[in-house]
């Protein structure tokens, strides 16, 4: 994606957090209602802001666990379990609430919220995560967030789709931390109706967790804290890949609306030399078709594209 024309910005943290309420804690129809939004969400003055990122949606069965005591309490604050450190414990559906399974009596008809006891990492389907859970029953199954620290969050987005590189790679770190942070912040909220902002997969950006972490990724994340992309002042649509074949897309050529000056074509290689993404597996890539194959694509495509080289 080439960004010619955009600007990198440093914003100071009281904006980070005026931007990340005001999407947060949207009360319209379809998002979450204001209280539980907060407790979710809300971060007090000189905070880091938080994001809630969406883990699972329709699980059939959710596993908590941690080296340290989790505690599951309702949204008032409530204390409803204790899961000790070292066990699992299942969260089930059933009708209209959730079950702890393995604790007695355990049943929450509104969402469940699970914090480390100590402070640190809660383990969720087996991979840790900062910040903390919160478990709520959808219309399949179980829907899980994990509600973390923007910058923390960022660390588990960069390992993840750049993956966790030496010292050597610290550039591209760096840009790929601006712009995983440009793209949370322009779609804070994009995901309010399942109860989030974002997905933890490729439909938005893929988050590994503390797993996904590694010291240069970190120092990538904190030296570049609070930087954005921007155009005219606004974020910019920061749509990324991992793979270009030597050349950037129009943004169009991909979304049928990215009419943006900033997401041109351009070429993805230094001068003289190969193309930056080269070192992507799938840079290079061979299919075998039949001749049967080819014929039945031809006959099925060539009547449609004369058509539309007539119009």
């Amino acid at each position: 994606m080439g960004i010619s024309g955009a600007e990198r910005r440093r914003l100071p943290l009281a904006l980070l957090l005026v931007l990340v309420a005001g999407c947060i804690r949207d009360t319209r129809p379809g998002t979450l209602p204001a209280p539980e939004a907060e407790m979710e969400a809300a971060a007090p003055d000189g905070a880091e802001p938080k994001v809630r990122i969406g883990l699972a949606v329709g699980s059939t069965r959710f596993a908590l666990g941690g080296s340290a005591e989790l505690r599951v309490s309702a949204p008032d604050g409530s204390l409803l379990a204790r899961v000790p450190a070292g066990v699992v414990a299942d969260v089930v559906p059933r009708p209209g609430r959730l079950e702890l399974e393995g604790r007695r009596g355990v049943r929450a008809e509104a969402p469940v919220f699970v914090v480390s006891a100590e402070g640190g990492t809660v383990r969720l389907n087996g991979r840790e995560y900062r910040g903390h859970a919160v478990l709520r029953r959808d219309a399949k199954g179980v829907t899980a967030v994990n509600v973390v620290g923007i910058e923390e969050y960022l660390a588990g987005v960069v390992g993840a789709e750049l993956g966790t590189k030496d010292a050597r790679d610290t550039e591209a770190l760096r840009a790929q931390a601006i712009v995983a942070r440009t793209y949370t912040l322009r779609n804070l909220g994009r995901r309010n109706a399942d109860g989030f902002d974002l997905f933890a997969g490729i439909s938005d950006q893929v988050y590994g967790g503390v797993a996904a972490e590694a010291e240069p990724v970190r120092r990538a994340v904190r030296s570049t804290r609070g930087e954005v992309v921007t155009y005219q002042g606004t974020l910019i649509d920061a749509f990324f890949f991992s793979t270009c074949g030597g050349r950037t897309a129009q943004g169009t050529e991909v979304f049928r609306n990215a009419v943006r000056p900033y997401l041109r074509s351009i070429e993805d290689a230094p001068e003289g030399g190969p193309a930056w993404c080269s070192a992507s597996p799938r840079f290079r890539w061979q299919e075998r078709w039949t001749g049967e194959v080819v014929a039945r694509t031809l006959r099925q495509t060539l009547p449609k594209a004369t058509q539309v080289a007539e119009r």
